[in-house]
């Protein structure tokens, strides 16, 4: 009969731990002061003695505790559903990290593994069940526009049913014709959308990407449509403002969806294309990317899909921005990359840097250090925002912070237009008073260049998405899915020139280098007059540098 296996557990010995034979054990405990041993006929029972799986099951305790610790005091959302993490702390509002949260685990020492590593149970995702109604989208009030010449011809091109493209320089109107097709020709079965995320809040609309039912990280640069979005079911009009920023992938993947919907609805579908390609480009990031898209092949003019439209091209050319016209004609030089329109500029500009101006840079980091070191210099008292997000909104579709801090004193820019016209998106002003309206919400005033002190409420942007309708769930209707709250201005010392896109300035300081494509044009046509300009760098032929495919394109459109 064979010997009946034994384990021997040394709890205190020369080395704990589990040994198979009596000589190994005795090795650890012979002549060591109060040594500490037994042995088992099973493992399981020598593990209990030693206390390991109450040790392991501890620690294991303990850290799920130390992380739900953690978490309790954060927030996480995964705004696209793909493992892209957004960290906000649940008190403030502040994000704490937006990317692969490296920088959280950065902060959070001994937290590394985040947020791959967590165990989803403890992950407290933002749950999309709607904390109000989500509902059809109500009829926005209408804005006072009044249309030019140009402007009346192009909606008249428009109501005709063509397929139409509306560009032109900035500050002609491109915008204003846009509203005012919108208030006046979108129905139902109008689709309207943009390729960023502000971009498209701004107009009431939602992201390509959203309307398409694509994720951000979606490879289509080799990939064919060849399924209807439900969003399209129905549609006989889209409109897409802010071309320029759409890459050529993705304008072949909206057309060739259109003309699937087409087929399916059984009736064409009028395409409106707002945008200025001498403007802000799409974005090429990778390496792969910037060798696939050389050239031209990043725009979406280049594309088959863009040619297979037959587009009436209309070019907006009253600039209602500037009115002096050698500043528009030499703006207008620069736009197509003719550097002669340096020379009155140069001449023209402020010989020293202006008081009570915005600074445009090209790097977020930099306009940051300015805001936070100004703000710094001023000894009152600091006054905090917190945003309120209700459901679905997205980090991208934030016009503002979700933690806007600012002083009495403080410069800042206004991030909305007010009703009654008092400042427009763009407008600097000063703070003078914080203060708490009737409902009890936080307000500022404000100072304005003329005097005037209006009060600033906090504003809230809509989030739309195109969801089935409740009386007929095959259609496919605007839907309100989101609310974005918070005082709509921002420290406005500086900003970057991406972010200045669309807005308005008085006065501007300009801090021109290492830029690319379009940047020199895009920041010098945010300023009203080019006396109100001040060059903090020399401005060289090198950084008039509009891509030639581009310049091209407008001349066969001329």
């Amino acid at each position: 009969m064979s010997k009946k296996e034994k384990f021997y557990a040394v709890k205190r010995g020369r080395k704990t731990g589990i040994y198979r034979t009596w000589a190994e054990c005795q090795k650890q405990v012979n002549h060591y002061s109060n040594a500490c041993f037994k042995s088992f006929p099973i493992k399981e029972e020598a593990l209990r003695y030693l206390g390991q799986n109450n040790t392991d099951n501890h620690q294991k305790h303990s850290y799920k505790n130390f992380k739900k610790k953690m978490l309790d005091k954060i927030m996480v959302v995964d705004p696209q559903g793909i493992g892209s993490f957004v960290i906000m702390d649940k008190e403030t509002g502040e994000i704490l990290d937006d990317d692969a949260g490296d920088a959280f685990a950065n902060k959070s020492k001994n937290y590394s593994e985040w947020p791959y590593g967590v165990d989803q149970r403890f992950i407290k995702r933002e749950k999309h069940k709607p904390k109000f109604k989500v509902r059809p989208a109500e009829e926005a009030p209408k804005l006072d526009i009044e249309l030019n010449d140009e402007q009346k011809k192009a909606y008249q091109l428009i109501k005709s049913g063509a397929n139409v493209f509306i560009s032109g320089s900035a500050g002609v109107g491109k915008s204003s014709l846009l509203q005012y097709v919108i208030e006046h020709s979108a129905n139902k079965e109008t689709r309207i959308c943009a390729p960023t995320g502000i971009s498209a809040v701004n107009v009431g609309g939602v992201t390509i990407h959203r309307l398409l039912g694509l994720r951000l990280s979606q490879d289509i640069i080799y990939k064919k449509q060849h399924k209807l979005p439900n969003a399209l079911k129905k549609v006989d009009r889209v409109i897409v403002d802010e071309i320029s920023m759409c890459r050529a992938d993705l304008f072949n993947w909206l057309s060739q969806s259109l003309r699937i919907a087409e087929k399916r609805n059984k009736k064409p579908i009028q395409l409106i294309i707002v945008g200025d390609f001498c403007q802000l480009p799409p974005v090429v990031a990778t390496k792969y990317d910037k060798k696939y898209f050389a050239g031209e092949k990043k725009y979406a003019f280049s594309t088959q899909e863009w040619k297979s439209w037959n587009f009436k091209t209309i070019l907006l050319h009253e600039v209602m921005r500037q009115h002096d016209l050698q500043f528009i004609d030499a703006l207008n030089e620069i736009r197509v990359g003719n550097s002669a329109g340096l020379k009155y500029i140069k001449e023209k500009s402020a010989s020293s840097e202006l008081q009570d101006a915005i600074t445009l840079t090209s790097r977020n980091v930099e306009a940051e250090k300015i805001n936070l070191s100004k703000l710094s210099q001023l000894k009152s008292k600091e006054h905090s925002f917190y945003s309120l997000s209700e459901e679905t909104v997205d980090v991208h579709e934030k016009p503002v912070p979700d933690k806007i801090t600012l002083k009495k004193g403080a410069q800042v820019i206004c991030m909305t237009n007010e009703a009654n016209g008092r400042y427009q998106n763009g407008t600097i002003a000063k703070v003078i008073k914080f203060v708490k309206d009737d409902d009890g919400n936080d307000c500022v005033i404000v100072k304005l260049d003329n005097g005037d002190t209006p009060l600033i409420k906090p504003h809230t942007w809509n989030v739309y998405n195109y969801l089935p309708s409740p009386d007929d769930p095959t259609f496919y209707v605007k839907s309100l899915v989101g609310k974005y709250t918070q005082i709509p201005v921002k420290l406005g010392y500086a900003i970057t020139i991406h972010k200045s896109q669309g807005q308005t300035y008085d006065r501007v300081n300009l801090y021109p280098a290492g830029w690319t494509s379009v940047l020199l044009y895009v920041a010098l046509s945010r300023v009203r007059s080019v006396v109100k300009l001040f060059l903090e760098r020399n401005i060289t032929r090198g950084m008039v540098n509009t891509d030639p495919a581009v310049i091209d394109f407008y001349k066969q459109n001329e």
